[in-house]
């Protein structure tokens, strides 16, 4: 994908996940997180919705990445939907995004063999680079992204991680 310096122009991200983990893990979370600083240096955050929830997930909750750290999670939806923004956090301060997977009774997240849940991500092309002012007209030659997201999982051992999945841009 690409987008013109300066268009403002509007963008989705779209991110999926399942429990694709061994049978021998009980896993009570499922969690995506993209917080590429190159993605949130050239994009704004807009809102993020639940496309699907993964098999078992009934509940999801958004937290965002500020220039101060992690947020606390958002209001749960437990339709798909938006996602609530964290009281007191601008959508202009975002600089990542994570949103979590559960069974709001806690029961244990079942293997998915395909599908999963989806969120997507609405993000709008910045005028000014946010690390460092720079004004995203004045590159000569594009300005090449690759958007990495991260899957997790959470089990009462621990979070593991899953493969990274990437997405290129150019601005």
């Amino acid at each position: 994908a690409s987008a013109i310096a300066g268009s403002e122009t509007d963008s989705v991200i779209t991110l999926g996940i399942r429990n694709a983990s061994s049978s021998s893990t009980d896993l009570t979370s499922l969690t995506l997180t993209d917080e590429t600083p190159s993605t949130w240096d050239y994009q704004d955050f807009e809102g993020a919705q639940v496309v699907a929830f993964p098999d078992g997930a009934n509940s999801a909750r958004l937290l965002v990445k500020t220039a101060a750290g992690w947020s606390a999670a958002g209001a749960a939806t437990t339709a798909p939907g938006a996602l609530a923004l964290p009281a007191g956090v601008s959508a202009a301060d975002v600089i990542g995004v994570q949103v979590v997977f559960t069974d709001a009774g806690g029961a244990v997240l079942p293997y998915q063999a395909s599908g999963g849940g989806s969120i997507t991500v609405d993000v709008q092309l910045r005028d000014t680079v946010r690390s460092t002012g720079a004004d995203t007209t004045s590159n000569t030659n594009p300005v090449n992204i690759s958007n990495v997201a991260t899957p997790s999982g959470a089990d009462a051992i621990g979070t593991g991680t899953g493969t990274n999945v990437s997405a290129p841009f150019a601005v």
